[in-house]
């Protein structure tokens, strides 16, 4: 079993709701392997262009 740990920065689609964040998130973790842990960062909210980033920091097991 290995431990790995990532930084991911991601477009937060505007159609996602908050109440569904938690599990879209979990959907991108899942891509690099079993989350262990994880957490939201940073968010960013751009009023000008209407777009919004969010930074995740997690580990996952291989």
């Amino acid at each position: 079993m290995r431990l790995q740990a990532h930084k991911l920065h991601l477009d937060w689609p505007n159609e996602l709701p908050v109440d569904h964040l938690r599990s879209w998130l979990l959907s991108e973790i899942k891509k690099f392997g079993v989350p262990l842990r994880w957490a939201i960062t940073d968010i960013s909210h751009f009023e000008s262009d209407d777009f919004r980033k969010i930074t995740l920091e997690f580990v996952v097991v291989h």
